[in-house]
């Protein structure tokens, strides 16, 4: 598995976790990373996952990240544009589709739907080879409060594209 500035708090770094047998497969190779050895960010890292561990950061946002999918599943009840959710604990994608049976893509009310959240304050990425899934990737910091005014602003953007 690979890590990036996520795991240093934004800082230049990465990493890589490997059983035994993959990291000893790679002994004797020649590999290079662009910021190799350096001691500030690396202990920015350490002090990130410190802090992570500390604060009880992955627990909490099991939670988050139910509550976020709850949520996406309502308004899916609701919106026709939601075709699928998926993901993982606070990594989830939206499919947006303009047609459930055929799975058309509905790339067009994606970015749409981009700029309607965009206009109310929350900032999402867009993913999909057609472009039509919603990516949302909150911070670790985010609060139950968070998770229901991204609901929120969501449900607004998605009510303002469909009725276009």
């Amino acid at each position: 598995m690979t890590m990036a500035k996520g795991f240093g708090n934004g800082a230049t770094i990465g990493g890589v976790v490997a059983t035994d047998e993959v990291a000893n497969a790679l002994q004797g190779k020649l590999h290079f990373n662009t910021f190799g050895g350096n001691a500030p960010y690396t202990l920015q890292a350490l002090l990130t996952l410190e802090l992570i561990e500390r604060e009880g950061y992955v627990q909490r946002n099991v939670q988050r990240g139910a509550e976020l999918r709850a949520g996406l599943q309502e308004l899916q009840t609701r919106h026709r544009l939601i075709g699928d959710i998926r993901g993982r604990g606070l990594l989830v994608g939206v499919e947006l589709v303009s047609d459930r049976q055929t799975k058309q893509p509905a790339t067009r009310e994606t970015l749409r739907v981009l700029e309607e959240t965009r206009e109310r304050g929350l900032l999402i990425g867009k993913g999909g080879m057609p472009g039509n899934v919603l990516r949302l990737t909150p911070p670790f910091c985010i609060t139950a409060e968070d998770v229901a005014t991204a609901l929120t602003i969501l449900d607004e953007a998605l009510t303002a594209t469909e009725q276009d």
